[in-house]
C-alpha cells in the first residue's frame, strides 16, 4: 500500500478536494488545498540545486497563508522584501 501512495497520487487527490470544495462554494478551503499541493510540489522539486529568494519567500508565504487558515485572527503577519533581492538566487 505504501508503495501506491506517491506524489502523483496525493497531487491527484488534493486536487478532487479542491475542486470539490471549490464547487461547494468553499472557496477558502479550496484555496488552502492549493498551497498545501503547491508546497508539496515545490519540496519534492527540491534538487542539489538553487532557487531564488522570490520563490523561497512564495513558499514561505503558502506556509503563512496555511498557518493562518489553521489559526485566525491569531496570527497577523507582514513579509517585507527588497524587490533588488527577488533573483539572488540561495539554496533552497
Amino acid at each position: 500500500m505504501a508503495s501506491q501512495i506517491n506524489p502523483h497520487f496525493l497531487f491527484n487527490a488534493l486536487e478532487a478536494i479542491r475542486m470539490e470544495a471549490h464547487l461547494k462554494g468553499e472557496t477558502e478551503i479550496a484555496r488552502i488545498v492549493r498551497l498545501l499541493g503547491k508546497m508539496m510540489r515545490s519540496n519534492l522539486e527540491v534538487g542539489n540545486g538553487k532557487t531564488t529568494i522570490q520563490d523561497e519567500i512564495e513558499m514561505v508565504q503558502c506556509y503563512l497563508d496555511i498557518q493562518k487558515f489553521r489559526y485566525e485572527d491569531r496570527l497577523k503577519y507582514e513579509l517585507v522584501v527588497d524587490p533588488a533581492a527577488n533573483r539572488v538566487r540561495i539554496p533552497p
